[in-house]
């Protein structure tokens, strides 16, 4: 490409402006790696964050624990064969029930802190049963 006849004065101008606009990028370039390398380690530091197990509160804690035993137990009665807590029978038969129930209170009492286990679902079949029987009685009422 043949050279524009310019007047050297426009010429040392062009040069100047293209070593300015050389300069310029290569600055650009600099400081947006380092922006780069700066919003990277942003980024690290925001996924250790985010990477951060949330602790819950003890209770919490304990409840989940606690609710894994009872599920354990259960499971383990299932395999034993026993079945029947999701019909009610413990509540229908009251004197069964309570006679059970108050069994393993009296033992957790006298210090075998693994019936605690066993009163904890005692608890929860005698709340699923009632639940689960006032819902179906409240339907029943709804219905026409």
């Amino acid at each position: 490409m043949a050279e524009l006849d310019l007047p050297r004065y426009l010429r040392v101008r062009a040069k100047r402006a293209d070593a300015d606009y050389d300069h310029i990028s290569a600055q650009v370039y600099d400081e947006s790696a380092g922006m780069i390398e700066k919003l990277e380690a942003e980024n690290k530091r925001l996924q250790a964050i985010v990477d951060k197990p949330v602790r819950q509160h003890p209770l919490d804690e304990a409840v989940d624990a606690f609710a894994t035993k009872m599920k354990d137990k259960l499971e383990n009665k299932r395999h034993q064969g026993w079945s029947g807590w999701d019909h009610g029978w413990f509540i229908t038969d009251k004197r069964c029930c309570n006679r059970k129930l108050a069994s393993h209170v009296k033992r957790v009492l006298a210090g075998d802190w693994k019936q605690a286990v066993d009163v904890a679902n005692f608890a929860l079949f005698i709340d699923h049963f009632y639940s689960t029987r006032e819902a179906a009685e409240a339907a029943r009422k709804d219905t026409p």
